[in-house]
Order: C-alpha cells, then structure tokens, then sequence
C-alpha cells in the first residue's frame, strides 16, 4: 500500500432481520477483520458497537461527543 494511500481502504455492510441481528454480524465482521501494515480505526468501530446508546438505536450528531465524555479513553491514540 502507498504511503498516501485513501483513508477508505474497505467498507463493511451488514444487515439482518432486525437491528440486533445487523449490530451481531457488523461485530462478528470487525473481530474477523485483518489489516496489516497501516493503522486502522477497527477498535474505535468495536468500541461503538459495545455501546448501549448505540446499540439502541436513535443516535444523533452529539452522539461521538456523549461517547468520549463517558470514555474518555476513546480519543486517545
């Protein structure tokens, strides 16, 4: 891979019967993904899809910043 290569490299899709069953797949997805050689953002995906408000559902644009505020870890790195 270049050294300025474009950020979108992949894309994952899922889908199911309904949102639990889509969120299950979208997780098995992710912890079966391999990417060697350049860095990914695969655990702050998995991290989002650990999280309760997400998994909910109705999520809106303030919902990245209510996440780091309960995890601050989130940003770093």
């Amino acid at each position: 891979m270049p050294p300025f290569y474009d950020s979108l490299m992949a894309k994952i899709i899922a889908h199911g019967a309904d949102r639990p069953e889509a969120l299950a797949r979208l997780r098995r997805a992710l912890n079966e993904t391999r990417v060697e050689g350049v860095a990914t953002n695969l655990a702050f995906h998995r991290r989002i899809l650990a999280d309760p408000e997400f998994a909910k559902g109705g999520v809106d644009t303030q919902y990245l910043t209510r996440l780091a505020q309960r995890d601050p870890a989130l940003l770093e790195g």
